[in-house]
Formats: C-alpha cells, structure tokens, sequence
C-alpha cells in the first residue's frame, strides 16, 4: 500500500526518546497544525532525521499517516531558534516558554498557518535584532497576547486589540505595548485561568 507523504514547514516543540532508538515528537506544523509523530531510528549515529528535529528546530518534515500514527520520514533543518540565541537566556526562555504555550494551547492537527507564521516571524525578529531586557519583556508580552488572541482566548478593544491582532514585528510596535502593559497581563491571566492551562 503506498502512502501519501506530507510535507511541511514545522517547529519541533518537543522530543522523548522511545524504544532503543526511535524519538517521539510533537511538532507545530504550518499545513497539519499539531502532529506527534515517530522518527524510527532517529537516535542512531547514522540517522539523517536526527540534525532535523532538535528541540525547538525549524525543518521542512515530511510525514506519512500509517495504520494509528504519524510517522516522520524526512527532516532538513532550516535554523535552530535555540542555538541561533542561546548565548542570550533570556532569548532562549521566551523560545522555550512559547514553545511550551503552544504545545498546551494547540489542540490536534487543525491547521493555523496565520499563528504559525505569527510564530516563526517572532522567532525571527528575536534572532535577527539585539534588544534590550526590557525590549525582551515587552516582546513577551507582546508574543504571548497574540498568540492568544490568534486562537480566540483574547479579546478587546482599542489600542490593545490593534496590538494583539497584528503581525509586524519592529521595535516601535514593542515599545507600543508599554502603554497597554497592565492590560494585558490582565488580559493575558484571564486568558490562561479561563483555557484552564
């Protein structure tokens, strides 16, 4: 029986090692939205899948749908957000905390390429400028509201919603969301208590 291979951009949020040398990996996908899916022998020395779902990893994948799973076939790195920031910690804790978010938030494989562009452009932003701690917090919050907003937790009105529903990334729109700061991290908390997360 052949089977039909899907390819896609996607960001590696998560991997466990299973058996001897398979991983277990659960991967925001542009096309498939959230895919946990199976890369057989991936642990071995050998494996070409292995430099293309590092934790945190953008890679173009390449997936088939066997009998119950998803299993991975094909992955080629296009840049590692973690090791792209990693002599900056802050940097590297707002990857590992969006990544964490969207791996509680996103629900099955429903696809969401507006937020998974939203995502990875953020991701961008943050490796390509040099900002400051308190541009870092900002983005935070920020990149935490629009995600939110992207997936119906966050709603508003003014300035606040102009900020969480766009998309472009630059300092000016950074420095904006001081202004509506204690908004939203009441938006942002209701959000969380209300998903339950």
């Amino acid at each position: 029986m052949a089977y039909h291979i899907h390819k896609t951009p996607g960001l590696i949020l998560n991997i466990t090692p299973s058996g001897e040398s398979n991983i277990f990996l659960i991967a925001f996908t542009r096309e498939l939205g959230l895919i946990k899916a199976t890369a057989q022998g991936a642990r071995l020395v050998k494996s070409k899948l292995r430099y293309g779902i590092q934790k945190y990893e953008i890679s173009q994948l390449s997936f088939v749908y066997g009998k119950y799973t998803w299993r991975l076939t094909n992955a080629v790195p296009e840049y590692s957000t973690y090791y792209d920031s990693k002599e900056n910690g802050m940097v590297t804790k707002i990857i590992s905390n969006t990544c964490s978010l969207l791996q509680r938030l996103l629900v099955g494989e429903e696809k969401n390429a507006e937020l998974f562009d939203l995502v990875i452009n953020g991701f961008t932003f943050l490796k390509n400028k040099a900002l400051s701690e308190k541009d870092l917090k900002h983005f935070e919050f920020l990149f935490i509201l629009r995600i939110l907003y992207n997936l119906g937790y966050v709603s508003g009105s003014g300035g606040l919603e102009i900020l969480a529903l766009g998309s472009i990334w630059n300092k000016k729109v950074i420095q904006d969301i001081s202004d509506y700061r204690q908004e939203a991290v009441v938006a942002i908390n209701r959000a969380i208590l209300e998903s339950q997360l």
